[in-house]
């Protein structure tokens, strides 16, 4: 098996020379004299891992070799703890400390740093001093004190592993010393794994090297600069700027130094980013938004235009609700904010009362599609300042006779019946059966709940009208002189209601009142048929009424 030296470099501690033993040995007569001059007290050879002195000693094998002495304290380079690829690495970092490049940077940066304001001259050192830690310990190519900061600056000018990358970085840390690498060839977009070691190990992202062309210590830093493009994205482009000391920032958590925080400032620069996308997005939503208010305005004032046409002509308002069905829901809120029958008062009247107390032979139409479309928004229960309602302002007016569908709708809208509204409708001059009849729709109305169904009562009110009769024992709503005639009719004109027909008749009492009046069995027969022969029942069109209205029999 080939000879392997453990220490492959050694140096002079007086002169600092370097001694490579696979040259300084390598020709047997070379090697005989290096080992006169250190047995001949003129060489004092150290180890540059550990700074102890080092011997020359030779195997049986005539192998010469650099090793420590017996008693030296420990060193990795001699208790074997460094793996053969971790003394390579030592070794390469060594030999490349000795190259002329290497020296020179070293030298000029301790010369230029005793210059520098806020240095302390007497504390520059350049490759002479260890620096110990409770595990191990570092001399770092150039070290000084700035401001009263400890700064070790580490020239790199061969391939570093990322474990002596952490390892400078994790002590230096520990010791509170500020690294600052000076990558002499470092390329940023290089893709080598030591160029990306040493770009994930320094979170700013700011690459130092020394300005050669500056009289003074200045470091080329070359940085990522973040900024919004025009495109509102965010690009960090690298650039690259002279620096002083005085102008970098000293990073007390991570020992670095910076000129611009990239980390940082592309936090900032994609919060300032997300800011100006949404200032961007609320303009824009702000232009659409004044854009919708004037077409809405503009359709809101062609709806009242027509209306106004259609009111001056008397021309019938049957379709014009198409005209509101082609307003955005903004155009709707303006039309309404333009109308303002919510708040808008006349004379002491609402405006929905101006108009129905104002109303004309011709301008039924108009006043019934006010009412009835509820897009129009108003509140049908507003008096007016002498407490008139609507419904009386409806019953006042001549030219509205036919007020069923005016105040069908009016209801429909939530209208709540009056006792002042049945004292006005008591006062009208009509036949006393119609007047009863029209009141008693309008309590009906007015007991709903779901105003949705008031449509269905007037729908069922032959059906409605004979359960009410059943329940008053009074033939209501009808011209039947006897009680046989009603019953026989109500169930023929209801017979899918027959169940709650029948129902209502037991349940008040009506069914034995015709069973002992009906002497030719007239009833009893049209029963008999419809057992006989079952009509289908089918209530669900009147089931939510009775729920409503008769729910004892519902």
């Amino acid at each position: 098996m080939a000879f392997q030296r453990t220490i492959e470099l050694a140096y002079d501690r007086d002169t600092g020379e370097c001694y490579d033993a696979a040259t300084s040995f390598k020709v047997a007569k070379e090697a005989y004299e290096l080992r006169k001059r250190y047995n001949s007290g003129k060489l004092n050879l150290g180890c540059y891992r550990c700074d102890q002195p080092l011997l020359i000693s030779d195997s049986k094998n005539d192998n010469v070799h650099f090793k420590h002495f017996p008693n030296a304290d420990d060193c990795p380079m001699k208790n074997g703890k460094m793996s053969d690829e971790d003394v390579q690495d030592f070794t390469n970092i060594i030999r490349a400390h000795e190259r002329p490049r290497h020296i020179f940077l070293k030298n000029r940066i301790a010369e230029l740093l005793r210059q520098t304001d806020g240095v302390e001259p007497g504390s520059v050192i350049a490759d002479t001093r260890f620096f110990f830690n409770d595990i191990e310990k570092r001399r770092p190519d150039v070290y000084g004190v700035y401001q009263g900061k400890e700064m070790a600056f580490e020239i790199q000018l061969s391939r570093l592993s990322q474990k002596y990358l952490l390892g400078r970085h994790n002590f230096y840390k520990a010791s509170g010393i500020y690294l600052v690498w000076i990558l002499d060839d470092f390329d940023v977009h290089g893709q080598s794994t030591m160029e990306r070691d040493i770009k994930y190990l320094t979170p700013s992202q700011n690459f130092f090297k020394l300005d050669e062309k500056a009289a003074d210590f200045k470091l080329s830093c070359t940085y990522k600069s973040p900024f919004i493009s025009e495109k509102d994205r965010v690009i960090a482009p690298w650039q690259t700027k002279s620096v002083s000391l005085s102008q970098v920032t000293f990073d007390p958590q991570s020992f670095q130094i910076y000129y611009l925080n990239y980390e940082q400032k592309l936090k900032e620069t994609e919060e300032k980013l997300k800011e100006q996308i949404e200032a961007n997005e609320q303009r824009e939503l702000e232009e659409r938004n004044a854009e919708r208010r004037t077409q809405a305005a503009q359709d809101a004032d062609a709806v009242i235009e027509k209306l106004k046409k259609h009111k001056s002509h008397n021309w019938n308002f049957y379709k014009f609700g198409e005209e509101l069905d082609k307003l955005s829901p903004l155009g709707l809120e303006t039309l309404n904010s333009r109308f303002r029958f919510a708040d808008k008062r006349v004379q002491g009247k609402s405006l929905i009362n101006h108009y129905i107390a104002n109303a004309i032979p011709g301008q039924h139409s108009f006043i019934h599609y006010l009412l009835r479309d509820d897009r129009i928004v108003f509140d049908s229960n507003a008096n007016d300042d002498d407490g008139t309602t609507t419904f009386q302002q409806i019953l006042k007016n001549e030219h509205l006779s036919y007020r069923q569908p005016l105040i069908k709708s009016l209801f429909k809208r939530g209208y709540q019946l009056t006792a002042a509204d049945v004292q006005a409708h008591d006062a009208l001059i009509m036949d006393v059966k119609e007047k009863a009849r029209e009141l008693q729709t309008y309590h009906w109305c007015d007991q709903l709940k779901s105003k949705a169904l008031v449509d269905s009562v007037y729908q069922h009110l032959s059906f409605l009208f004979a359960i009410e009769s059943a329940r008053r024992q009074e033939r209501f709503g009808s011209d039947y002189k006897d009680w046989i005639s009603f019953g026989v009719q109500a169930i023929l004109k209801h017979k899918q209601f027959y169940v709650y027909v029948e129902r209502a008749f037991k349940k008040y009492g009506l069914w034995a009142i015709i069973e002992a009046h009906d002497k030719n069995k007239s009833f009893q027969k049209q029963i008999a048929k419809l057992q006989a022969n079952p009509p289908e029942q089918d209530v669900s069109s009147v089931y939510p009424l009775m729920y409503e209205l008769y729910h004892d029999i519902a």
